[in-house]
């Protein structure tokens, strides 16, 4: 048998450098730092006594809130047969209105519906300064009456201050026969019902500033709001600033809630919301008139 020689012996490589490691060895144990300070007293951990395992079981952070909801008291909720009052800033619910004159239909709790020619109505609340009147304008009533001096007259309105019904501010907003925004003052210190007064004691109350209303069309939605304001009452329609002025001595000196008033006009989507103070004291620009 032919034989053949063994292939030659590979070199052997030098293998890569071996690199230091960057972990820090481990601290020593408690019985090493013992014996390294002479500690012969303290017993090794074998001889400790172990703690008895606990017979509690641990609870989930997320289960605290769920536990303590449950060990608080059950709140009761109160139920009321009359109505809540008026509160500063909410829709007067139907309840929560004086009629003096003609009916409101109420479609939904601060949803108010006026289709009659003479409405007349105040808020039982103490407040009377400022107030809002949110609405729908639908047209003239199917039937129209005139006014008790015999003008016909198509407006709506609100009632600021109205002691009773000889003593009160009026802020109207005029649609028929001529559309503009009037603040009247109806003044009879002696006199406290509309039988007595009837349709005397008005004053007209020039304003220092004002600007045309928008016009009034069926189906459009607006917001008619007054306020006095450190003695200058205010008048806006849809958030704007359109009359201001002064109503004077006798305004100031009445005392009572706020209230609307409408003559011949439908008005549907009605709230009337009796409002705190509003930020209304900066002069508007613009011209008198």
């Amino acid at each position: 048998m032919k034989t053949f020689p063994l292939p030659p012996r590979m070199p052997t490589l030098p293998g890569p450098p071996r690199i230091p490691s960057l972990i820090p060895p481990a601290p020593p144990r408690m019985t090493e730092l013992a014996d390294a300070h002479g500690d012969t007293e303290r017993p090794p951990p074998s001889a400790r006594p172990s703690s008895p395992p606990s017979s509690r079981r641990s609870v989930p952070p997320a289960l605290f809130g769920v536990v303590a909801a449950a060990m608080m008291p059950a709140c009761s909720v109160a139920t009321r047969t009359e109505p809540p009052p008026a509160a500063l800033g909410a829709p007067l619910t139907l309840a929560q209105l004086d009629i003096t004159e003609g009916s409101v239909q109420q479609r939904a709790p601060g949803r108010l519906q006026i289709s009659q020619p003479k409405v007349r109505a105040v808020a039982n609340v103490e407040t009377g300064d400022a107030a809002e009147l949110r609405f729908t304008y639908r047209g003239p009533t199917t039937v129209e009456v005139p006014l008790d001096g015999g003008e016909m007259r198509r407006q709506l309105g609100l009632k600021l201050r109205a002691q009773d019904g000889c003593n009160l501010v009026y802020v109207m907003w005029e649609l028929a026969p001529v559309a503009k925004l009037v603040v009247r003052i109806k003044r009879n210190p002696s006199m406290q019902t509309s039988e007595q007064c009837g349709t005397s004691g008005y004053t007209t109350v020039a304003p220092e500033w004002s600007a045309d209303a928008p016009p009034l069309r069926p189906g459009s939605a607006h917001t008619l709001a007054a306020s006095i304001e450190d003695g200058v009452l205010f008048v806006r329609v849809d958030g704007k600033v359109v009359w201001q002025g002064e109503p004077g001595a006798d305004a100031l000196s009445l005392h009572g809630p706020v209230g609307v008033r409408t003559d011949n006009v439908e008005l549907d989507h009605v709230e009337l919301v009796p409002v705190g103070r509003q930020a209304l004291t900066s002069r508007s620009p613009g011209s008198s008139r």
